[in-house]
């Protein structure tokens, strides 16, 4: 580089300054926000450990994260910009002096028109697991770099009980100043906890569906203008990490982000390791549209018709309730593929749906990522039938438990589809339960069974839109390990030989019965024991 082009570069630097000081007031280092027209992702391999891309980034404008240095790579190259600063937003925020002396309406207990505080919010979740014991737990899942807590409610009707139930979760705010998710699933606790009684389908929703809801994923972030208010909020956390690339990523590796897991990552992981989510969501903002699957790869998943069934079925309904027309119509009419968008690495939606073989989508649900505080109740309105809809896919799809055939006992095992599934996409049957849920798109499908030890089980299933195809399994030993087993002194025998199956009968009180069920746990014969012969052919 010559001396009069550095020289030129320090001066537009210089310049600079009082801009990105101005557009980082309360902010950290790498969070001053750019849009880059006409940017290639080949230019911005340039400045690639200097920036993240943001939500409304287009293929003919790129929005990115972008430090100090990222800004001088950029000049230097040659490549245009514009900074951007924060929308103005009224962002009132209620602490626990103001709600407690606000006159309170219907049954509800959340503000409807404010963001809580800190301490307003902790106080919120311990009041829903307090007034609702029967349903509802408050679970305290880690902590943040400056001490807030991580908090989820479980919602069930056996709360304390592992039930062979599909379990769902809805998470909000891991990107800190993506502000609209974090009241909506407040008023979605709200509305489940106060409706379970009276709404027949809530009543459903919360039987049938573990319901874990995680409104803010990144407290630090959320309030680092302090525990009183939001209008500081930011998108990275305490140590300045973007979560949402803060993932192990299926195609780029662990640590793709070149930082150490974050301890909201860890928290987050474990988690999602204990409970075993079926199906997911992540909330966050800046446009209006769902994304899935996948961020990191090119290639659709397998279930990609099932995908945008979901997809679309959200953003028809939320169009069609919105006050505000025009409202979640971005990019393909308010649905999208990630990567067709833009691609993330270290996301949370591919270690869900990749590493945990769930189903996670990402929803944006504000085009403003901190929403004003006066627009909350219109976007209530809008989202919160998708939100239960949404909810409610978790029942559906192809579902059951796998058992031993002989002893009833649950079994882990994989299911998976010939020809259809790829990127781990197959699921399993997990201990205790030994259940199951695989979501699907109408259609038939081959459906294998198999666990170690045991003879795979293939079913042609038939799949409906919007309905349970239930399917409990039982899978049998193979002839030669029935055959080969030593029996302990008091056990009934069963054995195969001859192309039968025989019972050792001398051990049966008289007048015993014996009931024959198939694999898929249908009784196909029931017959009293022949006390007089050795053994009985059936």
């Amino acid at each position: 580089m010559s001396l009069h082009y550095r020289h030129y570069l320090l001066v537009v630097i210089t310049l600079l300054l009082p801009l990105l000081t101005f557009a980082q007031v309360n902010r950290r280092p790498g969070e001053v926000r750019l849009r880059l027209p006409k940017v290639s992702y080949q230019h911005l391999n340039q400045v690639k450990e200097y920036y993240t891309v943001d939500h409304g980034s287009t293929p003919q404008s790129l929005i990115v994260y972008a430090s100090e240095r990222a800004i001088a790579r950029l000049l230097e190259a040659g490549l245009p910009f514009e900074l951007l600063t924060d929308e103005p937003a009224e962002l009132r925020t209620l602490d626990l002096a103001a709600w407690a002396a606000r006159p309170k309406t219907g049954t509800g207990s959340v503000p409807t028109d404010a963001y809580p505080s800190y301490e307003l919010y902790e106080t919120l979740l311990t009041d829903f697991a307090q007034a609702h014991p029967d349903i509802c737990r408050l679970v305290d899942f880690g902590r943040t770099p400056q001490g807030r807590r991580l908090l989820a409610l479980k919602i069930s009707d056996q709360p304390d009980t592992d039930e062979a139930e599909p379990r769902f979760l809805y998470t909000s705010t891991m990107h800190g100043d993506e502000l609209a998710g974090y009241p909506m699933l407040l008023r979605l606790i709200d509305h489940l906890l106060c409706n379970y009684d009276s709404d027949d389908r809530i009543r459903e929703l919360v039987d049938q569906v573990e319901i874990w809801i995680n409104p803010l994923a990144n407290p630090d972030g959320t309030y680092l203008g302090g525990n009183h208010t939001v209008a500081q909020a930011v998108r990275y956390n305490a140590a300045g990490v973007d979560l949402n690339r803060n993932f192990p990523d299926p195609d780029d590796g662990p640590h793709p982000d070149g930082h150490p897991y974050q301890p909201e990552t860890l928290a987050f992981m474990a988690l999602a390791d204990s409970v075993d989510f079926d199906l997911s969501c992540n909330i966050h903002g800046g446009a209006e549209v769902v994304n899935y699957p996948f961020d990191t790869f090119a290639e659709l998943p397998p279930d990609v018709a099932w995908w945008q069934h979901v997809s679309r079925q959200f953003a028809d309904t939320a169009q069609y309730y919105s006050p505000t027309p025009g409202y979640f119509t971005d990019l393909n009419n308010g649905i999208t593929n990630g990567f067709a968008w833009y691609e993330v690495r270290g996301g949370r939606q591919d270690f869900m749906n990749y590493d945990q073989q769930g189903r996670e989508m990402t929803l944006e649900i504000s085009g403003q990522k901190k929403l004003s505080s006066t627009k909350l109740p219109d976007l209530w309105e809008a989202t919160h039938r998708s939100l239960i809809n949404y909810l409610a896919q978790a029942r559906n799809g192809l579902q059951g438990t796998v058992l031993d055939s002989l002893t009833g006992e649950p079994l882990a095992a994989e299911i998976y589809i010939p020809g259809h599934d790829d990127f781990n996409s197959h699921v399993f049957a997990k201990l205790p339960t030994g259940r199951y849920h695989r979501y699907l798109k109408a259609g038939s499908y081959p459906v294998v069974f198999r666990a170690p030890g045991y003879a795979p089980k293939t079913v042609e299933v038939d799949i409906a839109d919007g309905q349970v195809t239930p399917l409990d399994i039982r899978l049998a030993l193979p002839e030669q390990a029935t055959a080969a087993r030593d029996f302990d002194p008091g056990e009934i025998q069963v054995y195969y030989a001859e192309g039968g199956l025989h019972l050792d009968t001398d051990r049966f009180l008289p007048g015993t019965q014996v009931q024959l069920y198939d694999l898929a746990g249908r009784r196909l014969y029931q017959t009293t024991v022949d006390l007089s012969a050795g053994s009985t052919f059936l």
